[in-house]
């Protein structure tokens, strides 16, 4: 497995430092891990970090609902840093260590609603087909609207790529088995 480290704030050009400036609103050079592995390539950090924080910070999707939906994909993807990072402040989004412990074991798990059953499986059926199956698409149009819909479909594509991006470069993650304890 190919390990790409974080690139070393000592090593980052003056393009970079605006770049975290601009985007992460800080002159520090503490960033996430995963900020300092993409800084490597500008112009992929550019575009990408501002996607992420529309899906995580300013998005329509409510936070409980995404953070059942993220959770579900680091299942699919075997992502222990994704599954560590969201599992860490699940809490913030009225998400209980049980119910994070559920998302592991999926739909069939029993205290979900109905709604929440929905959300794991749109993104059973994505991460297994890449597409959501026409009767769980008129469900989810029943709560979520157009624009909702759409940002379903981009957080499980981004997480999806994150996982596969921090599976492939050996990012330093928990033990897997953390995920269904």
């Amino acid at each position: 497995m190919i390990k790409i480290t974080p690139l070393p704030p000592d090593e980052w050009t003056e393009q970079q430092r605006a770049a975290v400036r601009r985007l992460l609103s800080t002159d520090s050079t503490d960033v996430p891990e995963s900020v300092a592995i993409v800084l490597r390539h500008l112009d992929l950090f550019e575009v990408w970090y501002p996607f992420g924080q529309v899906l995580q910070n300013t998005g329509r999707v409510p936070p409980r609902d995404r953070e059942i939906m993220i959770l579900r994909v680091a299942v699919h993807c075997d992502s222990a840093y994704v599954w560590a990072k969201h599992e860490s402040f699940a809490g913030r989004f009225d998400l209980e260590p049980d119910e994070v412990h559920r998302v592991s074991v999926g739909a069939a798990a029993p205290g979900w609603t109905d709604w929440e059953r929905l959300l794991i499986c749109a993104v059973d059926e994505l991460c297994e087909h890449t597409r959501i199956s026409q009767p769980t698409w008129a469900r989810l149009a029943q709560r979520y609207d157009d624009a909702q819909l759409l940002e379903c479909l981009f957080l499980v594509g981004e997480y999806r790529l994150l996982s596969g991006l921090f599976n492939s470069i050996a990012i330093d993650t928990p033990v897997l088995e953390r995920m269904t304890k």
